[in-house]
């Protein structure tokens, strides 16, 4: 949806057949294009639906409204053929906007390098993105140092972290831990439709399990924040396979079982007990 400009639609369906049951028969593949080529509103329902949970998570962590209504216009453009509401022009709040075109460059610099994001930005400059941030875009081209900040983690991490504009920033109190694990959970859960609660609901059942033996006030709420945290490991898990209807091969049910040790591979080592 970021690499292909909604509005060549030969090029978004060729783009949607090539995405359309990867994995299965020539046959099943097909029926699945046209499927999706024959629902008018699917692109914009899923759209509509990310962008909801996804603010409905930013307001209860406690992030400003601006942050949440950045979330919830995800893919409005300037010319007013977007997703999910169609705003155009200033009707899409600034930080949206300003995301929008992040996000875009951001996907055409990993898929396909920079010069083809700094082409993606000419062209879609005025249609797709607000003519001034297109411009500041662009003109990155020739900035060999912004790209070598981008392509070391270490430093772009540092950069970003230092722009932080904030001068009141969230203080980690156990409380907003405990809604940071819960909008976690939120995220992990609306990865798969079959999934829905099952993280609140494995929290909820293990802290009620642990108080029942004697635990605790405080260790039950660790429990609890384990159990909203227990599968974060699967949003490192492909799609396809979360997804993958009947039995799954010896591999991809390695690569699902697997999914616990993912989250503690990616974690800092860290000395201490407990999960507080």
């Amino acid at each position: 949806m970021r690499l292909v400009d909604w509005h060549d639609r030969w090029r978004l369906a060729m783009r949607t057949a090539q995405n359309c049951g990867v994995g299965r028969s020539p046959i099943a593949r097909l029926r699945h294009f046209l499927i999706v080529a024959g629902t008018k509103v699917m692109t914009r329902e899923i759209i509509r639906t990310r962008c909801e949970r996804g603010a409905a998570i930013a307001a209860h962590l406690g992030f400003l409204t601006a942050s949440s209504e950045a979330i919830a216009f995800g893919d409005e453009q300037w010319c007013g053929l977007g997703h999910p509401v169609g705003l155009s022009g200033v009707e899409i709040p600034m930080l949206r906007r300003v995301l929008f075109i992040a996000e875009t460059l951001e996907v055409c610099v990993t898929e396909e390098g920079i010069d083809a994001a700094m082409r993606m930005g000419r062209a879609r400059r005025g249609r797709w993105f607000e003519l001034r941030p297109a411009d500041i875009v662009v003109g990155w081209s020739r900035d060999q140092e912004l790209w070598r900040v981008w392509a070391d983690g270490q430093r772009l991490e540092a950069t970003v972290l230092s722009l932080e504009p904030s001068s009141s920033p969230l203080v980690a109190t156990r409380a907003r831990l405990h809604r940071i694990a819960e909008g976690c959970a939120a995220v992990i859960d609306a990865k798969s439709p079959a999934t829905s609660r099952h993280s609140t609901n494995v929290a909820r059942y293990a802290a009620a399990i642990a108080s029942a033996r004697g635990a605790t006030p405080a260790y039950s709420r660790q429990v609890m924040r384990a159990g909203l945290l227990h599968d974060l490991g699967k949003l490192g898990t492909s799609q396809r396979i979360v997804d993958k209807p009947g039995a799954l091969r010896d591999t991809v049910c390695n690569t699902m079982q697997d999914h616990p040790m993912r989250r503690l591979r990616s974690n800092t080592p860290h000395h201490g007990r407990g999960y507080g």
